[in-house]
């Protein structure tokens, strides 16, 4: 069994960290809560959009997923009322998901930046780590919520609760930017290794020989991706425990940041 100490020295060839954004750097689940209700409620529906609903559809996914997942599971009652599903999912589900982008931004109640989740960047920046965060939300979400995150992480170290770094990332890839082979398609990592070298982050040798590196996430989907990069998964039980497929399990999982805060405290010593 692969223990934090192993990974992470496996890891420490490249020194890669990824990160989900949402549920994992941001908690977006009260604006994401708010916004399919409005959107459900164009069909009526607005009242079976509970906590539980969106915690299990609503908060991992790109548009069209979550979107999908709504049009199935309220088939029957979709159809009583005369809505021609099958259009929605095939010809019209772009549009549909631009219907539940649109209600996300309509919600003036804005995400909250996870203040664990930005003392592990700042800790891991400052131990040289290379950090990538890798999104299935639009680039009209990811770029409010990183904007979030910064405000907050000026916060923080106005107050002195974290030391200053010159970015808490490297690099933010989203869904438009693979769009259609969102996560868990490698495309996403494979994307950000390139851009990361023809930077200079990374050398260009390395990149034929990567593996190993650790992603953090919320969902059964992330934990697929870092199956499906070679990586290892690092799961963040925050929001849901760990319900996908036994063949990609997490390596470890965390109850939320701050215990993944703790667990990496080794790392400085």
């Amino acid at each position: 069994m692969l223990t934090l100490p192993k990974i992470i020295a496996i890891n420490a060839k490249h020194k890669i960290i990824g990160f989900d954004v949402d549920g994992v750097l941001i908690d977006s689940f009260i604006p994401v809560h708010l916004a399919f209700q409005l959107y459900a409620d164009r069909y009526g529906l607005a009242p079976q959009i509970t906590t539980e609903y969106v915690k299990k559809y609503c908060m991992v996914g790109t548009p069209r997923h979550i979107v999908s997942n709504f049009l199935n599971n309220f088939r029957s009652h979709l159809e009583e009322h005369g809505v021609d599903v099958d259009l929605l999912l095939g010809d019209k589900l772009a549009e549909e998901a631009s219907y539940w982008e649109s209600s996300y931004q309509e919600i003036s109640t804005d995400p909250l930046a996870n203040e664990d989740a930005i003392q592990v960047l700042v800790y891991l920046r400052k131990l040289g780590y290379i950090i990538p965060l890798i999104t299935s939300r639009t680039k009209t979400e990811i770029t409010k919520n990183l904007q979030i995150l910064e405000k907050k992480y000026r916060e923080l170290l106005k107050v002195g609760k974290v030391d200053q770094v010159d970015s808490l990332y490297d690099i933010a890839i989203c869904w438009n930017d693979v769009e259609p082979y969102g996560k868990p398609q490698p495309r996403s990592m494979e994307l950000a290794i390139a851009r990361l070298r023809d930077t200079g982050i990374i050398a260009v040798e390395e990149t034929l020989i990567l593996s190993g590196i650790i992603f953090v996430g919320d969902g059964a989907s992330d934990m697929e991706f870092a199956k499906n990069i070679a990586g290892f998964g690092f799961y963040i039980e925050s929001i849901t425990p760990f319900m996908g497929e036994s063949d990609y399990a997490p390596d470890i999982t965390f109850h939320n940041m701050a215990h993944l805060k703790e667990s990496l405290q080794y790392l400085g010593r």
